[in-house]
């Protein structure tokens, strides 16, 4: 029988698609990495580096540490042959070290990733993995006790492995990994609970005691490949945090980017550095950490900002909120650009992707990082929907698609209680014989969303809620859940344009009245 402190525990664990390709990223099974259970022998000339520490990584992750610093100021061992790849052994946990791969010397890393040895894990570099690391390297009695419920209570895949708090595996698709992991779930006695936004929540007994789980789903590129790592988290939380605390946090964090959004056009970033970085100060401060603000100062280009008079940032349009550890989040969204005609009309003149880190600090939410996208270039081809008020864009293979029209339904304690528009944009290739991956999309009204992600609402099979691409002022515009779960011909082509930021707004002259 396992102990708890707790009768009652919430165990929290949720699952990262890790990507590992052959080309560029570095896995245990090709990468002779040395122990580093043992001191490594300096070798000529670096003598005098100190080995490198957590919070560099840290600083690196978030962007006010440079990898030419990293290289420059802490110790490495050459480990590569072709390729030019280098080792830094972690000083806090000798178990685990970064490593960089490069063309030669003083070319930019091709890769960047986190090892631990033991568990025979390499991760890219990344604010989610390296959190994910960090709770190995703790290695608190959360993590142990964890463990001990791996086959005692929480099932775990066959030929996957197990370390710490971590199920892993690979050999199949993670979307079937994913999809046949609920089944074992369901046929292991937990029950569905609740949903929140992307996360789904079950329930069971074991031993007496009350335990509820949360799965989190994150969307990954390239999600079908055989060859992905699967990693499934779990963290152990008291009951009440969740899940209204959940729902509060996650409300707070999307308020924070929306203000910080709201905030951006006020700081051009092209002005004299001196007056960029009191801009800085003046419209980031309440916003961000101390050290990604003197990060910024000392180098606006770095910062989000405005770069010339028109366009300018005018919002964040929040994609996906998720939580990776109690006190760390991850918002994914777009820039949204607009000149004077986009303000009176709606729409969009450009869109860059970004990643938002924040952290709570003494009960205060904070942005800690930020990693901005190339401005998006939009396909040739362009579906453009005046009713509900946007365009997609496509690739030029894509000329000549058609329009299914179809409806969703959403059902609530078994009974359908919403149903809206299921948009089907179908390649020009597909027949009856051989059918295509359509490119599926939700239509949804701003209270059937919000019901989608607060109040029990369910459009499909999946644990997990439709994926959001964007919207207006009228209409979300969403993919479903394991849209491509038969992975017929073309899958793979529509994930990259998914990956694209296909969909925009229209401007308000364009829609249908």
């Amino acid at each position: 029988m396992i102990d708890f402190m707790l009768p009652k525990r919430l165990i929290v664990f949720s699952m990262a698609l890790i990507l590992v390709s052959g080309c560029t990223d570095i896995s245990m099974n090709t990468l002779p990495i040395p122990s580093t259970g043992t001191p490594l022998a300096r070798q000529d000339g670096a003598q005098d580096k100190p080995l490198l520490t957590w919070e560099a990584v840290k600083e690196l992750t978030a962007g006010s540490l440079s990898y030419s610093e990293i290289r420059n100021s802490f110790y490495f061992q050459d480990i590569g042959s072709g390729l030019y790849v280098i080792s830094f052994p972690i000083k806090e946990g000798p178990e685990f070290s970064l490593s960089a791969s490069s063309t030669g010397p003083d070319a930019a890393p091709l890769s960047i990733m986190l090892h631990c040895e033991p568990a025979g894990l390499s991760l890219k570099l990344n604010p989610e993995n390296l959190g994910l690391m960090l709770g190995l390297s703790n290695n608190s009695d959360t993590l142990q006790r964890i463990h001990q419920l791996f086959n005692n209570g929480i099932p775990v895949p066959q030929d996957a492995q197990t370390y710490g708090n971590l199920i892993y595996l690979t050999g199949r698709a993670p979307q079937e990994i994913l999809r046949d992991y609920h089944t074992m779930l369901l046929h292991d006695g937990w029950e569905p609970a609740d949903t929140l936004g992307l996360k789904q929540f079950y329930k069971k007994t074991i031993d007496g005691n009350e335990l509820l789980i949360s799965v989190a789903y994150i969307p990954e590129n390239g999600s079908q490949d055989t060859e992905n790592l699967t990693v499934i988290r779990f963290n152990i939380e008291p009951l009440p945090t969740a899940p209204n605390r959940l729902i509060h946090d996650e409300q707070d964090v999307q308020a924070l980017v929306e203000a910080f959004g709201k905030r951006i056009q006020a700081v051009s970033i092209t002005a004299p550095p001196s007056s960029a970085a009191a801009g800085i100060a003046e419209h980031y401060s309440d916003y961000v950490t101390p050290e990604l603000l003197q990060q910024w100062q000392t180098d606006p280009q770095t910062a989000p900002g405005r770069l010339v008079s028109s366009p300018w940032p005018d919002r964040i349009d929040i994609l996906a909120t998720e939580m990776y550890e109690p006190d760390q989040y991850t918002v994914r969204g777009e820039i949204i650009e607009v000149t004077s005609v986009e303000m009176t009309q709606g729409g969009a003149a450009a869109k860059r992707p970004v990643e938002i880190a924040l952290r709570q600090i003494k009960g205060r939410w904070f942005i800690s990082g930020v990693r901005m996208g190339e401005y998006v270039q939009t396909g040739p081809v362009v579906y453009e929907n005046t009713r509900y008020g946007f365009a997609f864009h496509l690739p030029e293979t894509w000329k000549g698609y058609s329009i299914i029209a179809e409806q969703w339904q959403g059902t609530q304690n078994g009974e359908t209680a919403e149903t809206g528009p299921l948009l089907l944009i179908r390649h020009p290739e597909w027949t009856r014989e051989l059918p295509r991956q359509d490119i599926p999309l939700m239509v949804f009204t701003p209270e059937q969303w919000q019901a989608l992600r607060e109040e029990g609402l369910s459009v499909g099979a999946a644990p997990i809620g439709p994926r959001k691409l964007g919207g207006n002022s009228r209409y979300i515009f969403a993919i479903p859940a394991r849209y491509n779960y038969a992975f017929p011909a073309g899958y793979e082509e529509v994930e990259d344009i998914l990956q694209s930021s296909p969909l925009w707004p229209l401007r308000q002259s364009a829609l249908l009245q």
